[in-house]
C-alpha cells in the first residue's frame, strides 16, 4: 500500500508516517526517527508529535525529546498528553508549581487520568494539601494492578493514620513489583507503625 501511495504521490504527507511506523515495527528506530520528523517538520500533528516523543525516549535521546516537547507544546498548546509530560518533567526538576498547574489542566479535561491523578495527589501529600487522599484514591481504583498507584496510595493512607488500609495496598503493590525498594521500603515501614 505505501509504494502504490509513493507511486501516486510521494510527496504526500502521510508516506513519512507510515515509513516510520513499518521502520518501527521492524525495530530500525533511528530509521523511525528519521521519518517521524521529516513528518513533523513538513506537516505538524498531534499524533506524530506523540510518536516522535515517545520514541525519542526509547532511544533515550533525553535532550531531543525535551526539545522536542517544547516544539510539540508550542505548536499544539492544548494537548492533554504534552501537557501531562511536561507536568512531569517539571516534576522531576522540582518545579512543583508549574507540574501542579500542569496536572489541573489534564484533569479538566481528562478527569480519570491515572498519572496526573497520582502524581498531582503525590504533590498535594507532600504539600500536606487533603486533597491528596481522593485523588490517590481515583487512581487506584482506576488502576488496581498499577504498583506505583497502590504504593502512593498506600504510603498516602499510612501517613495520614489509616495503617491497616495502607498497608493492604502497599501488600498488592509489593506483589506487583517485588524489586522495586521504594515499595519494599513503605511496606515494612508501615508494618513498625
Amino acid at each position: 500500500v505505501l509504494d502504490q501511495l509513493i507511486q501516486l504521490n510521494p510527496s504526500h504527507q502521510v508516506v513519512p508516517v507510515l515509513q516510520g511506523e513499518i521502520a518501527l515495527a521492524s525495530n530500525k528506530l533511528e530509521d523511525a526517527k528519521m521519518h517521524f520528523e521529516k513528518s513533523w517538520k513538513d506537516n505538524p500533528s498531534e499524533s506524530v508529535g506523540e510518536k516522535l516523543y515517545k520514541l525519542l525516549g526509547t532511544l533515550k535521546q533525553k535532550s531531543a525529546q525535551n526539545q522536542h516537547l517544547d516544539n510539540w507544546l508550542a505548536a499544539f498548546p492544548e494537548n492533554t498528553l504534552a501537557i501531562l509530560f511536561r507536568s512531569v518533567r517539571d516534576q522531576q526538576k522540582g518545579d512543583k508549581a508549574n507540574a501542579i498547574t500542569g496536572y489541573k489542566k489534564v484533569l479538566e479535561v481528562a478527569p480519570d487520568n491515572v498519572m496526573a491523578l497520582n502524581n498531582l495527589g503525590w504533590l498535594y501529600f507532600e504539600q500536606n494539601n487533603s486533597a491528596a487522599l481522593d485523588l490517590l484514591k481515583k487512581a487506584a481504583e482506576l488502576a488496581p494492578n498499577s504498583a506505583a498507584v497502590l504504593d502512593s496510595y498506600g504510603w498516602v493512607l499510612v501517613k495520614n493514620g489509616k495503617v491497616k488500609d495502607g498497608i493492604t495496598y502497599l501488600e498488592k503493590a509489593n506483589q506487583l513489583a517485588p524489586d522495586v525498594t521504594e515499595i519494599a521500603e513503605h511496606l515494612a515501614a508501615a508494618k513498625k507503625m
